[in-house]
């Protein structure tokens, strides 16, 4: 789609961030009023969005959501597809978030500065300091290089979620 264009893709996935970060809430509003439509609605959207990105597991997490509503299967069944669409698009939007400002310049995370950081962030996530979501968000190309994107990720989102004790399993886990 983007024929190798490195800037462009980073654009494309920054502005998805941008338009479907407010899915998941979204989707929960419609559910607990009732609108199928809407869920659907969003749910299509999401779909053709991801789609297009290459995002597959939230692609077919969306598509999953949308055949479900359109066969009008059961409340406890949409629910279910509702939060694993949910955790698979918060997961690729931290994701997207902890991605270098400069795309085309990889960031390289010594291993002195990698485990200075990790050694700060764990002391504010053991005393459940708000903080470490600022150094998280500061250190975040640093984190990518040296965690990997799929970790620094997760651990974003669990600190963002203010679930300290989860943060602190996956980073005590990436050491």
């Amino acid at each position: 789609m983007v024929r190798g264009d490195a800037e462009k893709y980073a654009r494309l996935l920054t502005l998805f961030a941008d338009s479907h970060e407010q899915g998941p809430a979204l989707l929960t509003t419609a559910l607990r009023a009732g609108d199928l439509e809407g869920i659907k609605r969003v749910a299509h959207t999401l779909k053709g969005s991801a789609g297009n990105l290459g995002a597959t597991a939230v692609q077919e997490a969306a598509s999953a959501l949308h055949t479900a509503v359109a066969k009008a299967a059961g409340r406890k069944e949409i629910e279910d597809l509702l939060a694993t669409l949910g955790a698979e698009l918060s997961a690729l939007i931290g994701a997207i978030r902890l991605l270098p400002q400069d795309f085309q310049s990889p960031v390289t995370a010594t291993p002195e500065e990698l485990a200075a950081v990790l050694d700060r962030l764990e002391g504010l996530l053991a005393i459940g300091d708000m903080a470490a979501d600022d150094l998280v968000q500061e250190s975040a190309p640093l984190l990518r290089a040296g965690l990997g994107a799929a970790t620094a990720a997760t651990l974003r989102s669990r600190i963002a979620a203010f679930d300290y004790e989860a943060a602190l399993t996956v980073l005590r886990g990436s050491r």
